[in-house]
């Protein structure tokens, strides 16, 4: 489960999604509300990485429509078994636009402003020769690299 901390699904905890949701999207739009696009693993095996599409989809009309984009990163727990999500690096899109509320198929009104929508992260390892173990911090970064590897996202 990607809105709890805990990865398990109903243990009443709030997961970090819901600190990196938008909040312009109405009374009926949902926060920690993670939509995951594509997913890509660490060279270490122990993270998963994921793109969350946003609030207003731009690709299509479809019901891939999240709370917070960007890109999530999830811990994997029990030999890959289960996860889950640690981090969200939010990607924002803000420009002014004459869209106005979006109501995507499948999807709920959203009146906000923002249109991010990540479709892809890919990590990629840089040294061949060392492998060295990624973590949240190391994934997180400014400049996003750390520990031989990139983490490289598309937002439309």
């Amino acid at each position: 489960d990607l809105t709890t901390v805990t990865g398990i699904k109903g243990d009443g905890s709030v997961g970090p999604c819901a600190a990196a949701s938008v909040t312009d999207g109405g009374v009926n739009f949902s926060t920690n509300d993670p939509a995951p696009d594509f997913i890509d693993a660490t060279p270490d095996g122990k993270y998963m990485v994921l793109s969350f599409r946003g609030p207003s989809p731009v690709s299509a009309s479809h019901a891939a429509q999240g709370s917070c984009p960007g890109v999530g990163i999830v811990e994997l727990l029990d030999s890959g078994k289960t996860g889950k999500l640690v981090a969200v690096m939010r990607s924002t899109n803000t420009v002014a636009d004459t869209v106005g509320k979006v109501s995507p198929a499948g999807g709920s009104t959203y009146t906000g402003v923002e249109r991010s929508d990540i479709h892809d992260a890919v990590v990629v390892f840089h040294h061949e020769e060392e492998e060295s173990s990624a973590n949240v911090s190391s994934l997180m970064s400014a400049a996003l690299i750390s520990a031989g590897v990139s983490l490289f996202f598309l937002m439309m």
